[in-house]
């Protein structure tokens, strides 16, 4: 009889658990997004959004941190038509740092490592357990020892096709101890949770948690949690109108600007929270500590600071409308210098009228970008090439929009 009870009760949760999870089923899939249950994880929006979907796949947005393996760098590399790293070459040809010092790029027990020497005696070798960077500008690497990230002493620099010390690391050691920090994640990642724990002294310990990470910038860091969206489409798939997510062309101005300025305004300044929890349509000053002794006369560098720099321009100072969205699309892959031109002639209609000094033989109407957002030197990242004392120029396009009387491509 005791028995007979037993199986009775067990059937009864059996059926009771059944019914839950048809129950949850009915409603949406329950979400097993670190971020939570009003996460519905970027897969689901290739439902309703395949090609725009699939097009994003292929930006550096979407590509700038993954899970290290050479065939997942080989073709993220090739989808955005990016130099392939040569790994090959440093096992042959090491990367010195002096007579006595030099870095190796070895295979071992088919796991791909960095190991550094002197003197033919090793200083230590780590594997390449993820990759930061599309490969678009550049690649730097970076081994997991425990709970905390470390970042490898080569990168790989798009410009040069070649491999280079990783920016700021020391010209005369080999390091490997440079930790990175979940606020690295918050720009080059979607997700990841950190733990913090008393350190000695004033300290915090911080803690890395690897099975959280969501690797890229996925569709729902910029449009916001979509898990109510996406159940309510799929109760109701011949409403068209969006419900129940943040609409971009909805948001003022500000809140786009803020939108993009959450990676685009540089990580000089210090956080509140996370800007991980930011969603659309927030400020995006609530997020960090406020700032009495910045000098307004600081220049921002071309490197992560690209809204600051926009906000310069007469363009921008004079439009009531022009955001990142007026010349970015950012679900497609990198334009063309012309396709971005057709974009400042859309306000500019009539360019020759202003290039006064210019011959229409010689007014490259295809070619907006080069004289008036022309490639500059970072100020805050540099590298140094083998064999090279100097340090290397890092380029990347400024985003003041204005006359540049000396403007030219660097050589």
């Amino acid at each position: 009889m005791r028995i007979s009870k037993a199986v009775y009760v067990l059937a009864a949760l059996c059926a009771l658990a059944f019914l839950w999870i048809r129950c949850t089923d009915s409603a949406g899939a329950v979400s097993r997004d670190p971020r939570g249950s009003m996460y519905a994880g970027d897969a689901a929006c290739r439902n309703c959004h395949k090609n725009i979907y699939d097009s994003y796949l292929q930006t550096a947005h979407y590509n700038t941190s993954y899970q290290y393996s050479r065939d997942t760098a080989g073709n993220i590399h090739n989808r955005l038509q990016a130099s392939i790293p040569d790994q090959d070459s440093l096992a042959v040809n090491p990367f010195r740092l002096g007579q006595h010092l030099w870095i190796r790029i070895e295979k071992r027990d088919s796991i791909l490592v960095q190991a550094g020497y002197q003197d033919n005696r090793e200083l230590g070798a780590h594997p390449f357990d993820m990759a930061f960077g599309s490969g678009e500008k550049a690649t730097t690497y970076a081994y997991w020892k425990g709970r905390k990230l470390y970042q490898l002493p080569l990168s790989h620099f798009t410009e040069i096709q070649n491999w280079a010390n990783s920016p700021g690391f020391p010209a005369d050691r080999i390091n490997f101890e440079r930790q990175i920090i979940a606020r690295c994640f918050e720009c080059h990642s979607s997700y990841i949770n950190k733990e913090l724990t008393p350190g000695g002294g004033l300290t915090v310990n911080e803690d890395l948690n690897r099975q959280t990470i969501i690797y890229g910038i996925d569709c729902e860091r910029c449009h916001g949690p979509a898990a109510e969206h996406v159940n309510y489409h799929t109760a109701n798939p011949a409403e068209k109108k969006p419900q129940r997510i943040a609409v971009t062309k909805m948001l003022s101005r500000n809140q786009q600007l803020d939108a993009c300025a959450v990676c685009h305004s540089g990580n000089d300044k210090a956080t509140q929270k996370s800007t991980f929890s930011f969603k659309p349509g927030d400020t995006l000053s609530n997020f960090y500590f406020p700032e009495y002794a910045r000098s307004v006369n600081t220049e921002p560098d071309v490197h992560g600071n690209q809204l600051q720099l926009l906000a310069q321009s007469k363009c921008f100072i004079k439009s009531e409308v022009l955001t990142c969205n007026s010349c970015h699309n950012v679900h497609n892959g990198r334009q063309t210098i012309a396709a971005a031109s057709v974009k400042c002639m859309s306000c500019h209609s009539a360019p020759e009228k202003v290039h006064k000094t210019v011959t229409a033989q010689n007014l490259q109407l295809t070619n907006c970008i080069d004289c008036h957002m022309p490639m500059e030197a970072s100020r805050k990242i540099s590298f140094r090439e083998a064999g090279n004392e100097k340090l290397s120029a890092y380029y990347l396009r400024s985003h003041r929009i204005g006359i540049y009387p000396a403007a030219q491509k660097p050589k």
